[in-house]
């Protein structure tokens, strides 16, 4: 495996890796759908100096879909105590300690480099912390608990670097993440210390996917919302309509790899625009997300997929899906919300993390929302946050 790249001071992490030159595993990621993502996470707790390790799948890609990039993120909080004992038969003055330490991020045993070949695993610090104006002799004085760090974050997530080493995190096996923490402290007096450390590190890794293959350019809209009944429905518009073309509903459960058909519905052959719909029935027996896809056959057997639609199971029940449509946009986007009673703040970021604008809307399904100014070429992220929740949705569109 070939060196990645991350940083992991006690303060945040994170890295976008974007291949956009040939490989043995990817090629240039031209997204024909929209940018999609699956997060993993974990939080290693503990005292310091000790190994702390977590296992994740690698990026099995189905057919027609690319990685376009591995985001790794690190949150790493820590908070200092020392018992400081003067031994010595006079006072000490103006006692200085600081907390020291190395914050070291593998993935499967390596240390992570930049795309010059720099490492940058291996990360040390130093904090200097308040003095203490005096400690008799013969005294001991409890420095109090103090927060080192705590939760600092940072966002820069660049999606436009050139760097084969996403190749890394494609496959079908494991990433075996290991993060090591090795406090320590330095005192300016001559005195006994007695140190406690308590370390928290929450660490994510975020694939972005999309489908990079021939899109069915018949099918203008597809939706995926479920139902209070059991049911998710399924709807679709196709233009130019033609005699003998074929929609077959496919579902992938759980893996959205391996697609079987669950419905197949005949073209109406009505010149124009054409809804089509499909209500799928869940079962006991599906995974926890379901993904769902239009394959459309033409009249000589030639197949175009849709992109995916993908329904948490997870969600609360009768929850509806967050969707952006259309996409790519012009100078517009509608935004659809999962619950219509609510207050929602709806976000658009570019790569960099950077706010574009921001948008407010209450008590309804869907928003439309229009671009305060021309949007440069380049993906872009829509985050709705349900101000009663403050839980967040995500979605992407891009600017051609």
């Amino acid at each position: 495996m070939r060196p990645l790249k991350t940083s992991v001071p006690l303060a945040t992490f994170l890295l976008s890796l974007v291949t956009l030159s040939s490989s043995p595993l990817l090629s240039v990621a031209q997204c024909t759908g929209a940018l999609q993502s699956t997060s993993y996470s974990t939080t290693f707790t503990g005292t310091g100096n000790a190994v702390y390790g977590v296992t994740w799948p690698q990026y099995a890609p189905p057919g027609g879909y690319s990685l376009v990039s591995a985001v790794l993120k690190s949150v790493v909080s820590i908070t200092a105590s020392y018992q400081i004992t003067n031994n010595n038969g006079a006072d000490a003055t103006n006692v200085k300690p600081g907390v020291t330490g190395e914050d070291i991020l593998q993935v499967n045993g390596n240390d992570l480099t930049d795309e010059d070949g720099n490492s940058i695993s291996d990360v040390t610090f130093l904090k200097n912390l308040t003095a203490v104006p005096v400690i008799h002799a013969g005294e001991t004085y409890n420095y109090p608990a103090t927060v080192v760090y705590n939760n600092f974050k940072m966002m820069n997530d660049s999606i436009a670097t050139n760097n084969g080493m996403l190749n890394d995190f494609v496959g079908t096996g494991d990433l075996n993440i290991t993060y090591s923490n090795t406090p320590g402290y330095n005192i300016n007096a001559a005195v006994q210390v007695t140190p406690s450390y308590s370390i928290t590190n929450k660490v994510s890794l975020t694939y972005y996917y999309c489908y990079t293959g021939a899109l069915a350019s018949a099918i203008l809209t597809f939706t995926a919302t479920r139902q209070n009944d059991g049911t998710v429905a399924l709807n679709w518009i196709s233009a130019e309509a033609q005699s003998r073309r074929q929609y077959v509903v496919q579902v992938s459960e759980g893996n959205n790899t391996d697609f079987s058909d669950v419905n197949a519905q005949l073209s109406t052959g009505i010149a124009g625009n054409a809804a089509y719909s499909y209500s799928y029935v869940l079962s006991p027996n599906d995974g926890k997300r379901l993904y769902f896809r239009i394959k459309v056959l033409d009249a000589q057997g030639d197949a175009t997929y849709s992109p995916l639609r993908i329904i948490d199971l997870d969600a609360a029940g009768g929850a509806g899906n967050f969707l952006i449509y259309p996409n790519p946009p012009n100078d517009f986007i509608n935004v659809v919300f999962p619950f219509a009673d609510s207050e929602w703040q709806v976000d658009i970021l570019a790569a960099d993390g950077s706010r574009v604008q921001r948008n407010y809307y209450k008590n309804t399904a869907s928003g439309r929302v229009n671009f305060i100014h021309r949007l440069p070429s380049g993906t872009y992220f829509v985050r709705a946050t349900d101000l009663q929740s403050a839980k967040s949705r995500s979605a992407s569109f891009i600017i051609r």
